[in-house]
């Protein structure tokens, strides 16, 4: 299934849409929050799952050519956040 029909898929059947998407992309977006928190898997775990979420929320509005840069840059940007969150601590 190729990235416009998963993205369709969101509006008809949303948690197969949902699985789909986290067989597809949650690796990839672990393995970018895992770069920037190498020592905290639960902390990469929990930006995998929101990164999926907001996925799921912004489905109507993402273009499938967009949709794994969105992820990338979604997962990024969220690590760094935390990243920054802990190193306050």
């Amino acid at each position: 299934m190729d990235d416009r029909a998963l993205l369709k898929l969101f509006r008809t059947e949303p948690d197969r849409a949902m699985e789909l998407l986290c067989d597809r992309y949650a690796a990839l977006a672990a393995a970018v929050a895992r770069r920037i928190l190498p020592d905290r898997p639960q902390e990469v775990e929990e930006i995998t799952a929101d990164v999926m979420v907001k996925v799921w929320q912004d489905a109507r509005k993402l273009r499938p050519e967009t949709l794994r840069g969105f992820i990338l840059t979604a997962a990024r940007n969220l690590a760094v956040d935390r990243w920054r969150a802990l190193r306050r601590r």
